[in-house]
This record gives structure tokens, sequence and C-alpha cells, in this order.
């Protein structure tokens, strides 16, 4: 026998009633996955502004007798980095900061703050890093290394007259070098980790983690320079104000092991 029900039989009220509510019910679930997932990287970017300030607060008031524990625990699996005067990562302004960025190489959600001090970053086995690999939570011994020290990078010296979108500022944050530390005692000498102090005749680190190590080749023309007037505290000055770097007190900010 033929069937003799027509469309209209099919597509009843009730089970149009019933496909509408069904797909009514499916497009709520992504859009409330989709605005959970909004809300969720939004919370966790507050988290990471929120534990940076803290973080920046100690930095620029720690003292050189009285080192300071703090524990950062949010937002979780996030990478910590720090960043020296004259630098173009994008929230920053040029200034010291310390950012806090979701991924490894820092394309997606991040934060940064800015700070009145550079922070020299070591992991638990005491290797100086711009980003550290451990991730959070962690615990830092924060501590004042001493005044009158250059945080200078000639790879980032000059500062950028266009403005650089997100996308490019992210991935121009890999292409910086180790920033190298300089100061007066006698001589100008530097130190890529404030422990081991080199003249400005030598170009090769001796000591330390970067043992035998030679700085990036901008950094080697800066030093040759200086060397040229090692011995003249005030020309050396000179010089380093002419390359916009600043001299300042230095922060190590270590994970506890």
């Amino acid at each position: 026998m033929k069937n003799k029900r027509g469309l209209g039989d099919i597509l009843s009220p009730e089970v149009l009633t019933m496909v509408l509510a069904v797909f009514g019910i499916a497009l709520l679930l992504v859009l409330g996955i989709g605005l959970f997932g909004i809300f969720s990287e939004k919370q966790k970017t507050e988290q990471a502004k929120a534990s940076l300030a803290e973080m920046g607060e100690i930095v620029d008031m720690v003292s050189i007798e009285n080192a300071k524990s703090f524990l950062m625990f949010n937002p979780s699996d996030w990478f910590l980095l720090s960043f020296e005067e004259g630098n173009p990562v994008y929230g920053c302004n040029y200034k010291t900061c310390i950012c806090l960025c979701e991924k490894g190489d820092c394309k997606g959600n991040y934060a940064c703050q800015e700070t009145k001090r550079f922070v020299l970053l070591r992991d638990s086995s005491g290797t100086e890093n711009r980003m550290l690999s451990e991730k959070l939570p962690a615990e830092f011994s924060i501590k004042l290394e001493g005044e009158d020290v250059y945080a200078y990078n000639a790879d980032v010296a000059v500062k950028k007259t266009v403005d650089w979108d997100l996308w490019v500022t992210r991935v121009y944050w890999y292409s910086l070098t180790t920033t190298l530390f300089y100061k007066f005692d006698g001589e100008w000498k530097w130190s890529p980790d404030l422990k081991n102090w080199m003249s400005t005749d030598i170009l090769e680190v001796s000591g330390g983690n970067f043992n035998g190590q030679a700085p990036a080749d901008k950094n080697q023309e800066f030093i040759k320079e200086l060397n040229a007037i090692k011995k003249d505290k005030s020309a050396g000055k000179t010089l380093f104000d002419e390359k916009g770097a600043v001299s300042s007190s230095t922060v190590i900010a270590e994970v506890k092991k």
C-alpha cells in the first residue's frame, strides 16, 4: 500500500517543535562552551596581572639586607620572563619588566608588569635565563644584588619608531640575546650572570653556566668600545648615557629547590 502521509504530516507541529528544541539546546551548548573559554582565558590573564603586580612590588622594594620569599601560584603552567631597559616588548614600554606567558613561545595569552629594577631570573639549578623553563607554581627567593650596575643589551638598544603589532612583537621577543651587566671596579667589567666578571679586554665568559661562550656580535662591539675607556669611570657613564642605558640596582629572582 502507498504511504499517503504528506510532508505536512511528517513535520507535524510536535515534531517541528522537538527539532527546533534540540537545535536550540545544541546552539546554547556551543555558545556556552565558547563563552566559558573566553571567560577562563580572561580570568587567567587577570590572575597573571595580579601575580606580576605582587612580584613587582617586592622587586621594587627589596633591600640588600633582607631577601624575600615569594610563592607565585597563578596562572598554573604559565612561564615567567624578564626584560631589560630598551626592550621592544609590547606592554613594557621600553622599560624593565617581567611577563607571564601561557605558552613557551608567548604566542597566546600573556601579561607584563613594568619594574623599577631589572630582574635576573635563575632556575632551581642556578642557571640564568630570560624565560624560566620551570612553570608556575614556583617559589622564589628575591634579593637585591647591588646598586650602580648597568643591565644593557646592545641588540635591543635602538628604540623602534614604528608601532609593532602583537604578533610581530612576540616573534621578536625570541630574537633577543642575553643581557649583559656592567660595573666599574677600578676598571669597567662585564658579566652575563652577576657572578663571574670579565675585564673588557676579554670577549669570552670565564666560569659559571656561560663558561667558554662569547657574547652576541653587537654586545662584543660595545665591550670593545667600552674597553677603549676601561679606566675612565666618567667616560664610561657618558657612553652608557649615549646608548640610553640607565644605571640601577638589579634584583635576582631564583627558583627555590
